[in-house]
């Protein structure tokens, strides 16, 4: 593509990744190349302990808008200082198949008839607050359980529920009352109405995978 540029946004936490990815993909043309992970510099003062990188593409004019609207979506969550984010104007030979290789895939998902009207997506630290807080969601609130990720380090999950933007509400509202009952680890709960394609891909697991 002529007068195209790759973007890359680095944010701590999975569950901010997807946000940004839903903010991008609805304010700028961009397609989603990958979404990878590490380690934080220091994990113990961090304050999700995990970094991940959107990385995008798309018109020059259109990662630049995407870059400044990912990042003003991020510091919802997080201070100023951990979030980064950059472009390359003239990829080189090669630098593609680098920057689409992640360690968070997209999910194996068939197209749906109706996308979910809303998400509410938790990054849990140790898996037995996560096992705690999905059952009290499902047990008190009319929400699906759509996927999850537990292999990216920092003894982190990620929660992923969908359901009519009420209930996606009233879930994340009771959650952020009673973080103590999951040991204060839920770092993050956040909703997205309306998710798009792009969102989809990386939240909503196909049934049956």
């Amino acid at each position: 593509m002529r007068n195209s540029a790759i973007g890359m946004i680095e944010v701590e936490g999975h569950s901010v990744a997807l946000a940004v990815v839903d903010k991008i993909t609805k304010e700028a043309v961009v397609k989603i190349l990958a979404l990878d992970c590490n380690n934080p510099q220091n994990e113990q003062s961090a304050q999700i302990p995990m970094t991940v990188q959107v990385i995008f593409e798309g018109a020059i004019s259109e990662v630049v808008y995407a870059l400044e609207v990912g990042k003003e979506e991020a510091r919802k969550y997080l201070t100023e200082d951990v979030i980064r984010g950059s472009y390359l104007s003239k990829g080189a030979d090669g630098i593609r198949s680098l920057l689409t290789v992640g360690k968070v895939s997209p999910q194996q998902y068939k197209e749906m008839n109706e996308q979910p009207l809303s998400l509410a997506i938790f990054e849990v630290q140790h898996f037995t607050n996560a096992l705690i807080l999905s059952n009290d969601l499902l047990n008190h609130y009319d929400l699906i359980y759509s996927h999850h990720e537990l292999n990216l380090g920092g003894r982190l999950v990620t929660l992923i529920f969908s359901g009519e933007e009420s209930q996606i509400y009233e879930a994340i509202t009771f959650v952020e009352m009673n973080k103590g009952k999951y040991a204060n680890k839920v770092f993050t709960a956040i909703p997205i109405n309306k998710p798009t394609s792009e969102t989809i891909r990386y939240t909503v697991k196909n049934k049956g995978e």
